[in-house]
């Protein structure tokens, strides 16, 4: 039996999330070495870092998002489910 299988869009866009905390020495790198192998948007997401996290990754290519304060990963990385309509929706996550 033949499924009924919606088509895939010709083009869709990557985002690659970067979760850090106190990664001033190396969200640099990170992020220039996403940026050079792969032609994806790069956002980090800066948990509350009291460093030079955020200058470091900006710096680098990458969007900025900073939280206020330490949420811990489950925080950084969690969609914000508790509001409806808020959450991203994607076809494909990792």
């Amino acid at each position: 039996m033949e499924r009924n299988m919606p088509a895939a869009p010709e083009t869709f866009r990557v985002l690659v999330v970067i979760p850090a905390y106190r990664e001033e020495k190396n969200i640099g790198a990170v992020v220039s070495a996403v940026r050079t192998k792969f032609p994806y948007d790069v956002l980090v997401v800066n948990d509350g870092s009291p460093d030079g996290t955020s200058a470091a990754a900006r710096d680098a290519g990458a969007v900025v998002l900073d939280l206020p304060f330490n949420l811990g990963i489950g925080g950084r990385c969690s969609p914000p489910s508790s509001t409806p309509g808020t959450a991203a929706t994607t076809r494909w996550c990792a």
